[in-house]
């Protein structure tokens, strides 16, 4: 048996996939062939590319592909939806349990793969009509719509406070946030600075994160700094976040 870490870019190989029947095993709906629907993944509603696998002894009837829906708060739209290949666009944010149905001959299999579609800054102002571009700032309380789409705020109604909160804990300067997930359209950089003018982006290691809620769109993050506090005199942080082309 071959032991492959979903981590790695191998895991999609299809050479480390293999029919349970050709090894003795016990398939889950099937007694000759498997399919692979992919790993659970983030995407924007714009679309993502989804890569299914199929495994068929030799001797088998073609294999036929159908995408389809097992729950969602939304249309998905397929493209094509019987292939192992496929786009799937989303109609509106949310969590998404797509599955794919493989067919040989009188036999089928299926599996599932989980989606976490956001809106992209377009979508997004789409979404809400009226309220101009990504740098204006429609509710006036300081964040622009960029600002308000990454953190995941409206941008109607003023939100109070400080959009990333600092705190001090057991020694350590903490910085926590709410980010989109997937981070696909945005990044977010923790910066540090002794002196205020000058800020530069954290050092890898210079800081651990901690993901303290997660809904399936949003997280709220928690970075703490590995210096203790006063230990290389002033510290300052921030959170920058960019646009990502």
């Amino acid at each position: 048996m071959t032991v492959v870490d979903p981590a790695s870019p191998n895991y999609h190989t299809r050479g480390n996939w293999m029919a349970s029947s050709r090894t003795g095993g016990t398939p889950g709906s099937a007694d000759h062939f498997a399919v692979f629907a992919g790993r659970d993944t983030g995407a924007l509603v714009s679309g993502v590319s989804l890569t299914g696998l199929s495994d068929v002894p030799s001797g088998s009837a073609a294999v036929t592909f159908a995408w389809s829906k097992t729950s969602s708060p939304g249309i998905v739209t397929f493209t094509p939806a019987d292939a192992d290949a496929a786009t799937a666009a989303f109609s509106q944010p949310g969590v998404y349990i797509l599955k794919l149905t493989a067919t040989s001959g009188a036999s089928q299999v299926s599996d599932e793969v989980t989606v976490h579609a956001n809106h992209s800054p377009v979508s997004w102002l789409a979404a809400h009509p009226g309220i101009g571009g990504l740098t204006d700032d429609f509710d006036g309380d300081g964040r622009s719509h960029l600002l308000e789409y990454a953190l995941g705020t409206g941008p109607s109604v003023a939100d109070a406070g400080s959009p990333a909160t600092a705190a001090w804990e057991n020694g350590h300067l903490t910085l926590a946030w709410k980010r989109l997930r997937p981070q696909a359209a945005v990044s977010y950089t923790v910066q540090v600075s002794s002196d205020l003018p000058l800020f530069r982006d954290a050092s890898a290691g210079e800081f651990t994160e901690t993901i303290l809620t997660d809904d399936g769109l949003t997280q709220t993050v928690k970075a703490t700094d590995t210096i203790i506090a006063g230990a290389q005199g002033k510290r300052f942080v921030r959170l920058k976040i960019t646009a990502v082309p």
